[in-house]
């Protein structure tokens, strides 16, 4: 790996489509590069905006591809669902987040970027939880 790679969590990328134009810009800014995802932060959100936002299917659907394609996307695979109740265990963190600690750290991220989780914790001694609106 020539760089370390980040992480980012659905609830940052909702920023895109909010009216909180502070953090929408932030969001933009921080979406510049390329990240690594999986594809249950893309099914994340593609429900959240067609639940909560109310937006069409197609509407939804463009977001879901535009993540798609300006991210590198990491699929769930048992290798990663094995790691996530280990995780799960040893830091009490949700199933869900367990889930996206551990496609980070399979992808070899460094920083996973979400709001949810405690920022500034540590995982596995390799990857760290920021929220970039701290």
């Amino acid at each position: 790996m020539t760089a370390a790679k980040s992480f980012v969590d659905s609830n940052i990328f909702i920023y895109l489509l909010s009216d909180d134009s502070v953090k929408r810009n932030m969001e933009q800014q921080l979406l510049l590069a390329t990240h690594l995802i999986s594809t249950q932060l893309i099914a994340e959100s593609v429900n959240f905006c067609l639940k909560k936002l109310k937006l069409s299917k197609e509407e939804a659907f463009a977001f879901g591809d535009k993540l798609l394609k300006s991210n590198e996307v990491r699929i769930i695979n048992a290798s990663t669902l094995e790691l996530a109740f280990g995780i799960s265990l040893k830091y009490n963190l949700s199933w869900w987040d367990s889930l996206i600690a551990a496609a980070a750290l399979e992808g070899g991220c460094t920083t996973l970027y979400s709001e949810d989780m405690q920022h500034q914790q540590i995982i596995e001694g390799h990857l760290t939880i920021t929220n970039p609106f701290k």
